[in-house]
């Protein structure tokens, strides 16, 4: 069913085409709206039925999970391994190597498992939210995991680089750069989304509904390679 509310505002009445920005109608709702400029789509709140009580519950869960499984790791490598540090030059002991490892381990963690599954839920929230304020703190987690992940990253390629092994050797290494070059992905149609198509104004608008599901999928894409990838590390 159609959620149309009365909108009588110039810019919607003048450009019957941003009804369909970010809508999650069908294809004859979003129709029906572009035939009728005094109306447009209108998101249904998630929190106005008892459905709403099990969305709150699985968004509270999830972040539990989330930053639960970083909790873990640190505690794991903390207490059971030789703990944390971010290594140096000067000191090439292969404990010190280990804790650096570790170090890799936590920071990939928290970038690509905790961070980018946050954003995620937030991207979920923004359906029912207020949309412009949820798309400022998903994209500040966005940035968040993206400066994570790329210190984990290159603190592991210089840990090998230090002991002279080989590069991107191992099945773990090449999912690693799988998740990333999704990540990356999914970072570039954000940006195409939000910032350079905004910019184009309403006329953009379906455009910019039509790339949501492409980002969606390859930041979906990105945390399940992240997660094959941190289940295959040893």
């Amino acid at each position: 069913m159609c959620s149309f509310n009365t909108c009588n505002s110039h810019r919607v009445r003048n450009y019957p085409e941003i009804c369909c920005e970010d809508s999650d109608e069908d294809e004859d709702c979003i129709d029906a709206c572009r035939k009728a400029p005094p109306y447009c789509v209108s998101r249904r709140g998630c929190f106005s039925t008892f459905g709403g009580v099990e969305f709150i519950f699985i968004v509270i869960l999830a972040a539990v999970a989330f930053l639960g499984a970083a909790a873990l790791i640190g505690y794991y490598l903390n207490t059971y391994g030789v703990g944390f540090r971010w290594r140096k030059l000067s000191t090439p002991e292969s404990e010190t190597n280990e804790a650096s490892m570790n170090m890799h381990s936590f920071l990939e963690t928290l970038g690509f498992i905790t961070l980018t599954g946050i954003a995620i839920t937030l991207f979920r929230i923004s359906n029912c939210c207020d949309r412009a304020g949820m798309r400022v703190i998903h994209l500040v987690v966005i940035i968040g995991a993206g400066v994570l992940i790329g210190l984990a990253t290159y603190l592991a390629y210089e840990i090998k680089e230090h002991e002279k092994k080989k590069h991107f050797f191992s099945a773990h290494s090449w999912m690693g750069l799988l998740a990333i070059a999704l990540f990356l992905a999914e970072v570039v149609f954000g940006i195409l989304k939000f910032i350079v198509l905004l910019a184009c104004g309403p006329i953009s608008c379906c455009l910019r509904a039509s790339c949501r599901p492409i980002h969606a999928a390859f930041g979906i894409g990105a945390f399940w390679v992240a997660v094959a990838t941190a289940v295959s590390e040893k």
